[in-house]
């Protein structure tokens, strides 16, 4: 088997390798550099028990930091070492490789995304072609008819770039002046979205969810195809959170649409059955 394993960096490695003199000063003053210190050895330890395992069970495997990565091909499996968020930026080179999310610090990190840690992860290794995948929806974005590369797998911002400002826009023959639209997958009804009151739908439906932000009593809505014309001069779209960004300006034209599917190593319909039991 051929594999591309995906890691980030701790906060503690970031804060501390920081070229702003007052990150630095806060790492030698402040107490809670501790528990980030404590994490940062976890997730080392973490990264080298997984390669460690697949060097043991002999795979062809190749290392690379997340901020390195580029649309991954020639590969049997991707493994994102971290937690939701390693998924989320790793999901956006993939097309049809499959991902296993490795959860690297399970006591910091939630990692809904991730189906092993340290416990598991040779336990799934071996078993991986009889493992339970999850097929999980995405979005393909398009602005001005040029297709953006990355697919969304959680959800999508488009607003104004300074976010206390007025974005405005026309949709479905109606102009708006808010806080802009946040559009969700049905991963994502879990994420940003729940947290806005919306709904949690169904994984294997062919729909995403939106709503518009900073309007009163506004509806959540769903739909498989969304075109939204840009009044907002300095307007941006965010997919996935705040890293990835793309310019949206005065009079272009955003399309959203269903696309092909994310195909994720673990059962997360189960999963997400159990976490909403409690």
């Amino acid at each position: 088997m051929n594999v591309l394993v995906v890691y980030k960096k701790s906060k503690y490695e970031l804060y501390r390798d920081s070229k702003d003199e007052k990150i630095r000063q806060f790492m030698a003053q402040d107490q809670s550099v501790s528990v980030m210190k404590k994490s940062h050895f976890r997730q080392n330890d973490s990264l080298a028990y997984l390669l460690d395992t697949i060097y043991k069970m002999n795979f062809d495997f190749d290392v690379i930091y997340r901020a390195d990565l580029k649309p991954v091909e020639n590969k049997d499996l991707v493994i994102a070492v971290g937690g939701d968020g390693t998924v989320l930026e790793v999901s956006h080179y993939l097309k049809d490789v499959p991902v296993l999310g490795y959860n690297s610090d399970p006591g910091t990190s939630v990692g809904f995304l991730c189906c092993c840690d340290m416990v598991d992860v040779k336990h799934v290794l071996e078993g991986l072609d009889d493992y339970p995948k999850t097929k999980l929806k995405r979005l393909e974005v398009s602005i001005d008819d040029k297709i953006i590369p990355e697919l969304v797998l959680n959800d999508l911002r488009y607003c104004h770039q300074n976010p206390a400002a007025t974005t405005s826009f026309k949709m479905n023959k109606k102009k708006y002046k808010n806080c802009g639209l946040l559009v969700s997958t049905s991963a994502g009804s879990t994420a940003w979205m729940w947290s806005e009151n919306g709904y949690i739908f169904d994984l294997n439906l062919n729909c995403f969810q939106y709503k518009l932000m900073g309007q009163r009593n506004a509806k959540h809505l769903f739909n498989n195809h969304l075109g939204v014309k840009s009044f907002t001069r300095q307007g941006k779209i965010y997919i996935d959170g705040p890293h990835l960004s793309y310019e949206c300006g005065l009079g272009q034209e955003l399309e959203i649409k269903m696309v092909e599917p994310l195909n994720l190593v673990g059962d997360l319909c189960g999963k997400r059955k159990l976490h909403l039991s409690y």
